[in-house]
């Protein structure tokens, strides 16, 4: 009897958008057939300079059995996004269609390369099928774009998206110009991290405050006057600054700064207007010379102002939330171990006690100084406080490691509402994904709608190159809008429950809702080596990036898709049979999202 093979990778659609679908075999199956190695296809197109285009792979299974397929995730070109599930299950004689975009923006002109690798993950499981993959090389032209007479054109990129360019030596400062000590260096596609690299620090870079002034009664998804943001390609060196000098003195506007976004190979530009504060006219003027422009949107965390010192003979009665989700069935056989999550939020108190050891890096995107702050220490306790050097408090993945990025600027010393901006979010968006999180957690939330494209972009980055993002889904009341991140379909959107799994009285609803999790009257680590109790989305959302961890060290090639898929089907159902507007799928299991990876159907009786 002869294995089973894949046996090609084909067109089946002339042109759609400029593109041409892909139909992947995915798994073969006939005795009458040669063995093969798997195969080795191209694809190549064209696409105009800053646009979208979309097309479908579809998984064909002729074998006798269901079989499950995956997209590798972390091989999938920066350009390419993938905006169906990456894991799926496909019938025999059956077909699933994923739908795939390419994104030419911030891309210089010329050939672009990366790969996609499907994989069969139930092959072997039938006799007459063998595992195998296919690998698709993209060739991806971006042509080149026709600018304005007098008006900047993007500068070209040097290091183009998808390939594996030599390193270079880094030049040293130009002229009169600043050295930047702490920019990260991008890794050449395919190259492993080696052991023991620090952390890619970036609070050296030089910044304006963010804003000048915090805004006490600035509302959330308003945006600060006068502020323009808009990205152009390149980085922050000299080039990309001579580009937005033009375009200032185009526009008649103030330059403030330029910052790199080194994970999109762009360049983020802050502009001031010198006169009035028409910002979405000056937007929309702005929008035909650059890749990206939009006011800098105001932001809030997610925890209600309610926080009290606990009393040391309450701690054993509020410590319930990894109780509530099944961490303490796991009996600490994983504790998120190797897990990078990134908190984009205040500043971490790295001093406490329960986080000694904990915080992997440090970063301050505000431009006011990494501080010990109430409302991220309260989400880096619930996610890897140690037990034993905390009175009690133990978080959920102990052994995850934490990158701490402030972005958000507290509105009292003392307090955990805090404020953050679109810009400084960015720029904490870029520092995680560079610094490879596997878990980005954003107990925040900002403007209803489309209006924010900044982040938009650096988030669905964020999730092609393997990072799960976890958002607060709100605490505007039943009533209140879907806010940014929690709406986006590739964020996870989580609402808050009691001890008895009873919804959060504030927690904002809708169908956004993905999944829920303890947040009401949470016991966790505060500046200071306090405890503190407080409730909010933003303390949910925590407990599910613990469970990510765990899930995480357990099964580490899992895709962000698959992460989420994972958690939502293992949920504990609650309110109306499915999901719903209040709880989404249900309330968290930890326990059983490990226990299905180990396929242990005891582990958590």
């Amino acid at each position: 009897m002869r294995d089973a093979v894949i046996t090609g990778i084909q067109m089946i659609l002339p042109r759609l958008a400029r593109i041409a679908a892909v139909s992947l075999l995915a798994a073969a199956c006939s005795q009458a057939q040669s063995a093969l190695p798997g195969g080795e296809f191209e694809w190549r197109f064209s696409i105009k300079a800053n646009q979208t285009a979309s097309s479908n792979i579809t998984a064909r299974n002729v074998c006798r059995q269901p079989h499950r397929f995956e997209i590798v995730m972390q091989e999938l070109p920066p350009f390419m996004r993938v905006q169906g599930e990456t894991m799926f299950s496909v019938p025999p004689s059956g077909q699933h269609m994923v739908p795939v975009q390419f994104d030419s923006t911030g891309l210089s002109p010329g050939m672009h390369e990366g790969r996609v690798n499907i994989h069969c993950l139930t092959c072997r499981t039938e006799k007459t099928c063998s595992q195998d993959y296919q690998r698709l090389h993209i060739f991806m032209t971006v042509e080149a774009p026709v600018s304005p007479a007098g008006l900047p054109t993007n500068p070209p990129n040097p290091n183009t998206l998808g390939m594996s360019p030599k390193p270079t030596p880094t030049p040293g400062p130009a002229a009169g110009q600043v050295k930047q000590p702490g920019l990260p260096t991008p890794t050449p596609a395919g190259s492993p991290k080696q052991a023991g690299t620090p952390i890619l620090p970036s609070a050296n870079l030089p910044l304006i405050p963010v804003p000048t002034v915090v805004q006490p009664n600035a509302k959330k998804g308003s945006y600060v006057p006068g502020r323009v943001l808009a990205v152009i390609s390149g980085d922050a060196s000299q080039s990309a600054e001579d580009a937005a000098r033009r375009l200032a003195q185009a526009e008649g506007l103030e330059l403030l700064q330029v910052d790199p976004l080194r994970s999109i190979h762009a360049a983020l530009v802050t502009f001031r207007l010198r006169q009035g504060n028409d910002v979405p006219g000056k937007v929309a003027a702005l929008l035909p010379y650059v890749l990206l422009a939009q006011p800098d949107f105001v932001y809030e965390t997610e925890a209600d102002e309610e926080e009290a010192e606990a009393a040391r003979d309450s701690i054993n009665e509020l410590q319930y939330g990894a109780r509530l989700i099944g961490v303490d069935r796991l009996h600490g056989s994983l504790t998120g171990q190797g897990v990078k999550i990134a908190l984009i939020d205040t500043g971490v108190d790295a001093k406490h006690p329960a986080l000694h050891g904990k915080i992997a890096g440090e970063a301050d995107m505000t431009g006011r100084g990494f501080t010990a702050d109430v409302h991220a220490t309260l989400l880096a306790g619930i996610i890897s406080a140690d037990g034993k050097k905390s009175g009690g408090i133990s978080g959920v993945a102990p052994g995850a490691e934490i990158l701490a990025v402030k972005s958000c600027q507290p509105l009292t010393a003392q307090g955990a509402a805090a404020q953050c901006w679109s810009l400084s979010l960015a720029r904490g968006l870029d520092f995680a994904i560079e610094n490879k999180a596997s878990v980005i957690n954003m107990s925040l939330g900002g403007p209803p709608g489309n209006e924010e494209k900044l982040l938009k972009r650096m988030i669905e980055e964020a999730v092609n190159r393997g990072a799960l993002v976890v958002a607060a889904a709100g605490n505007d009341g039943p009533d209140g809008k879907p806010g940014f991140p929690a709406a986006l379909s590739n964020v996870v959107a989580v609402t808050a429950v009691d001890s008895k799994d009873q919804l959060y009285s504030s927690a904002t609803q809708g169908d956004f809702v993905d999944l829920a999790a303890p947040g009401v009257e949470i016991l966790s680590t505060s500046p200071d080596g306090k405890v503190l109790v407080s409730s909010g989305t933003s303390l949910a959302a925590a407990f599910v990036s613990g469970a990510a961890a765990l899930a995480l060290q357990q099964q580490p090639r899992l895709s962000p898709a698959a992460v989420q898929s994972l958690l939502e089907r293992t949920a504990k159902d609650l309110g109306p049979h499915g999901r719903d507007r209040q709880f989404g799928y249900g309330r968290v299991d930890a326990c059983k999202a490990i226990a299905e990876l180990k396929h242990d159907t005891k582990m958590c009786r």
